[in-house]
């Protein structure tokens, strides 16, 4: 354990250099259409610095959490996907940890201001939650969301069908939007089980009015499938790898 805490210590020191100079950078994974195969907008991913060890941001994320920087890095995060020009108009899909929503940060406006300084406007932003993270929030999270959807924004219920009680967090916020999470997704052309699961998060997408993504498509069968059972959009190398935005430019 205190070989741990020395490590965390010395890796939290490093993460909040990382944070105090900005070093990270966005890349973007188009969220595809499946009847027109056209682009609807692009989901923001963070990568730290290139040749680190956080570089890629899973390790980044949870040594955030273990050293209390998880804020930090969350709005660090977002201010570079609304700095970096990408889209053409289209949607920006931006994950944001639930926590954040009902504090100074949105409901002061600081976040519209960074969109208009960019040139942006709520409209175009989608904010994305984790199912995960949304059950062991507090009660006050739905008016959270209220309050972000008065402001013109978007919101998408992300990594569906692996939440405790997804079906509840459904009905408690209403999103625009359900992701339905990639472990659902992988090999379901051939797997009836995760075929069923799959319809019954898309009623439930249709009982509260939400556009249905599948995320994590990986073969044109699984595209097929998951546009069969009611998906309208989706994502994944099926259809291309995150890129820097010069990949995306209109």
């Amino acid at each position: 354990r205190r070989g741990r805490r020395a490590r965390d210590r010395a890796w939290g020191a490093a993460l909040r250099k990382v944070i105090r100079e900005e070093s990270v950078r966005t890349v973007w994974q188009p969220v595809v259409e499946l009847d027109s195969g056209a682009y609807h907008g692009f989901e923001a991913f963070a990568r730290g610095p290139k040749d680190s060890m956080f570089e890629m941001p899973r390790a980044m994320f949870a040594l955030s959490g273990r050293v209390g920087a998880s804020g930090d890095l969350d709005r660090l995060c977002r201010r570079a996907a609304f700095r970096d020009e990408v889209g053409g108009g289209r949607k920006i899909f931006v994950n944001v940890l639930p926590s954040t929503l009902a504090g100074p940060e949105w409901g002061l406006g600081v976040v519209p201001e960074l969109l208009a300084a960019a040139g942006r406007t709520p409209a175009d932003v989608v904010v994305e939650v984790s199912e995960r993270a949304v059950s062991a929030e507090a009660p006050e999270l739905p008016d959270a969301w209220d309050a972000l959807r008065a402001q013109g924004f978007a919101l998408a219920l992300d990594d569906v069908g692996t939440g405790r009680d997804g079906g509840e967090a459904v009905l408690r916020l209403r999103p625009d939007y359900l992701k339905v999470d990639a472990s659902v997704v992988r090999g379901i052309d051939g797997n009836l089980v995760k075929q069923e699961i799959f319809s019954t998060i898309a009623m439930a997408a249709v009982s509260v009015g939400a556009r249905l993504a599948a995320v994590g498509v990986e073969s044109a069968e699984e595209a097929a499938t998951v546009r069969r059972l009611g998906a309208r959009f989706a994502q994944g190398y099926h259809f291309a790898s995150p890129a820097p935005r010069e990949r995306w430019a209109p």
